[in-house]
């Protein structure tokens, strides 16, 4: 376990997911597992719908879910601002003092990158909403299967950054009573 000194090494982005190993939650986890059960029942859907309805119907029904998903997204990672704001404010001097002699501070570095990590993905969720509705709005013939990946890849990462926002939501409240019970322990 890591000592708070130690950190102050790591100053970007990905020398914290290298050390993390965040990236490999994308594809282990319980939120990969549901998020791909999720993604291609939703993938299976959308295709079954290509042979219900014609492809022009089916692409102004994705472009109106891109449009509202995209402030949808955009609000998700401002609450994921507030909340890491809220978190780090909830820990105190005296709690850093206890977890950096019990040698803890890996864990709550770790809870804090969850939301940098988790934000990145979601940045990365908006472009890609994006691209998808560009390309919704040329014709099918021109992209071919890069479109079908594009649009498994998003839902996919859509169903995940909803997933993982949630899992934060018990993450936090859990160090809610962590900091309580940091904070009247013995240094």
């Amino acid at each position: 376990m890591a000592k708070l000194h130690e950190y102050f090494e790591y100053k970007s982005y990905f020398s914290l997911l290298r050390t993390s190993k965040k990236w490999r939650e994308l594809y282990k986890g319980n939120v990969c597992l549901v998020s791909c059960i999720l993604s291609i029942i939703l993938f299976v859907v959308i295709i079954g719908l290509t042979y219900i309805i014609n492809y022009s119907k089916l692409a102004d029904i994705l472009v109106t879910i891109d449009i509202a998903l995209f402030p949808a997204l955009i609000g998700l990672l401002g609450f994921l601002i507030t909340g890491i704001a809220l978190l780090a404010s909830m820990i105190t001097d005296r709690a850093i003092i206890v977890l950096d002699k019990r040698n803890m501070v890996e864990t709550f570095v770790d809870l804090l990158f969850s939301f940098y990590f988790i934000g990145s993905v979601l940045g990365i969720n908006i472009f890609l909403l994006i691209i998808d509705y560009f390309l919704l709005k040329i014709p099918p013939n021109t992209y071919g299967w890069f479109f079908i990946v594009l649009l498994g890849v998003t839902i996919y990462i859509t169903f995940y950054s909803i997933l993982y926002t949630i899992a934060l939501l018990g993450t936090c409240i859990n160090t809610f009573f962590a900091s309580i019970l940091l904070n009247f322990s013995k240094k």
